[in-house]
């Protein structure tokens, strides 16, 4: 075994552990990256796993060069959003906000794959894939950990002063510290995937609060000419395991019958025919502590929310660049507590107020839907109200990080 040092190491290879190795490698950090499996990166037909990337994360993709280095045709903007309940809407705008989008719906392999490329051009960068820790032990001044090969067999020791778990919401790594994690299983599962609509609308994200649960239709790259949006329909847990075994088409009924019919429907009218698709079951998870000793918790190791926002990939790239922000202006020890006060704090904020968003709209009776709609009504005619809400969705509130508000 030989041993290698690094200022940090970073475990987990998806969008927010590679944005993390990029934006400390590009303060002059030997950062090294490691990973079960190397991306790929889909081409041909869309990828159901899209994100929702706001103006802020944007911001930062742009300024570490992955949003240029990204495929344009991959990737759709939405300039407006309108929101739904009970009778009652909510629109936004982006021009009315001074922003050139609200929005991009984006497929997630292909941010990671180009981060993956930048990263792979890094002298700064080593990466390690396919590679996973056998274990690792604090030490005095940083960590050691011992890498295993595909047999088990210890191939490799190496040193570092800051481990990051980028390593997914169920982290290896947070649970070997022995840091506590609180969770929350909201008995609703999602339904992703593409979706053929009567009505095309480009640049609209639309949302309702339907009997079942909230239903977005988001603008998906104009590549994909067959489609026209991606669905994230969040279900109580016993109605889809009632009707589990049910086809597409008959899903799609359901689905038709809780739109309604005509304009009734939406913006987009009734929903013609589905892609490949998938459900997801949906909780909440908070770790009650980001830092330990030398290690650092970042996206979903730390955090993971309720998709009705779309906000789960945003926070954590506001993760990755506070800790990247944190780390250029104080020492280790300062940057460490500074950044788990301020995301800590932060993220906690986002994740409650989308937690009582959903929770809300469960209440029975159609109370939480009639809640919401006078909610609607009300912030549609207070402009602070809206505009509050548009800076804290976008990443552009005075809490967010410089990359993200410049």
């Amino acid at each position: 075994m030989r041993s290698v040092d690094f200022d940090a190491v970073i475990v987990g290879g998806g969008v927010v552990g590679a944005l993390t190795t990029q934006l400390l490698a590009n303060q002059g950090l030997q950062v090294c990256l490691i990973d079960q499996h190397r991306p790929d990166d889909p081409t041909g037909t869309l990828d159901t796993r899209v994100v929702a990337i706001s103006p802020g994360s944007q911001r930062v993709l742009q300024h570490t060069g992955v949003w240029d280095a990204m495929d344009a045709q991959r990737r759709s903007h939405y300039s407006e959003m309108v929101v739904e309940a009970n009778g009652q809407s909510l629109k936004f705008s982006a021009q009315a906000h001074g922003l050139p989008a609200l929005g991009w719906i984006v497929e997630q392999k292909h941010i990671q794959a180009t981060i993956w490329a930048l990263l792979q051009e890094m002298p700064q960068v080593t990466i390690k894939s396919p590679a996973q820790w056998d274990h690792w032990v604090s030490t005095e001044d940083g960590f050691k950990m011992h890498l295993a090969d595909r047999q088990g067999d210890l191939s490799e020791t190496m040193t570092g002063r800051l481990l990051i778990a980028a390593d997914g919401a169920h982290s290896p790594l947070r649970r070997r510290a022995g840091i506590e994690a609180s969770h929350w299983h909201y008995n609703q599962v999602a339904w992703v995937g593409p979706v053929v609509t009567t009505n095309h609308r480009p640049g609209l994200a639309w949302q309702r609060f339907t009997d079942w649960g909230p239903l977005a239709l988001l603008p998906i790259p104009a590549h994909e000419s067959q489609t026209s949006s991606s669905i994230v329909w969040s279900i109580p847990s016993h109605e889809y395991q009632k009707r589990a075994s049910l086809s597409d088409e008959e899903w799609l009924a359901i689905l038709n019958e809780q739109l309604g019919e005509g304009d009734a429907a939406g913006p987009m009218g009734p929903i013609l025919s589905i892609g490949p698709s998938t459900w997801i079951p949906l909780r909440r998870q908070r770790a009650k502590q980001l830092v330990k000793d030398h290690l650092v918790l970042v996206g979903d190791s730390a955090h993971s929310v309720h998709p009705l926002a779309g906000q789960g990939l945003n926070i954590g790239v506001m993760d990755a660049t506070a800790l990247a922000e944190c780390m250029a202006s104080h020492p280790l020890d300062t940057a460490l507590k500074r950044y788990e006060r301020w995301r800590l704090s932060q993220s906690t904020l986002q994740a409650t107020g989308i937690h009582w968003i959903n929770e809300t709209q469960r209440l029975p009776m159609g109370l939480g839907r009639l809640a919401l709609g006078g909610s609607f009504a009300v912030a549609s005619r207070l402009w602070p109200i809206r505009d509050l809400m548009i800076k804290s969705a976008c990443g552009l509130d005075a809490d967010s990080p410089q990359l993200a508000r410049r």
